[in-house]
This record gives structure tokens, sequence and C-alpha cells, in this order.
């Protein structure tokens, strides 16, 4: 009996450190949605600067050489920032709308 006593007695915590667990409970909850809410806000931006490369690209090569067929669309709405780059700089030498995605249209 005397060995539960002593159990229960450094088991029980004060109501002090209960309400300080719930505090950083509740601290870290806020830290840890906030992060989210940053990550969820860059992807979120670089989404739009890709769509907005593709946009400005494919208008271009419409500009350029006509209309644009549907899987040159697609192709660049799935394409990487680093594609695009290279594409609208292929762009500046291409003959034709295959060669803005060779590796180099010179």
């Amino acid at each position: 009996m005397q060995a539960t006593d002593n159990l229960n007695a450094s088991s029980t915590i004060s109501i002090s450190e209960v309400i300080n667990m719930l505090m950083n409970t509740r601290n870290w909850e806020e830290q840890w949605r906030q992060e989210g809410i940053e990550k969820g806000i860059e992807k979120g931006i670089e989404k739009g600067i890709r769509q907005g490369q593709a946009a400005q690209l494919a208008d271009t090569m419409s500009y350029r050489f006509g209309p644009i067929p549907e899987d040159i669309l697609l192709r660049l709405e799935n394409a990487s920032p680093e594609e695009l780059s290279r594409w609208a700089r292929n762009l500046l030498d291409a003959k034709n709308m295959e060669q803005v995605f060779t590796s180099d249209s010179k």
C-alpha cells in the first residue's frame, strides 16, 4: 500500500503544470499552423509564377508560329520552371515550334 501511495504522490501534477502544458500545446499548434500557412503560400506563389511563365511562352509562341496544338499546351502547363526558361531562350532562335523544345535550337 505504501508503494502505491508513493506512486500516486509522484505522478500527481499541479494545476499550474497542467495549464503550462496546455499553453505550450497551444503555442506549438499555432506555430505548426503558421508554418503550414507559410508553406502553402510559398507553393502557391511558385505555382503562380510557373503558370505565368507558361502562359507568356504560349502567347509568344502563338504570335510567332500560329495556333498551338493541345499537346504542346499541356506540355507547357506541366513543365518545370527550368524547362520553361530554357524553352523561352530557345524561342529566340527557333525556326519552328518543334525547335523550341530541342535542347539547343541553334
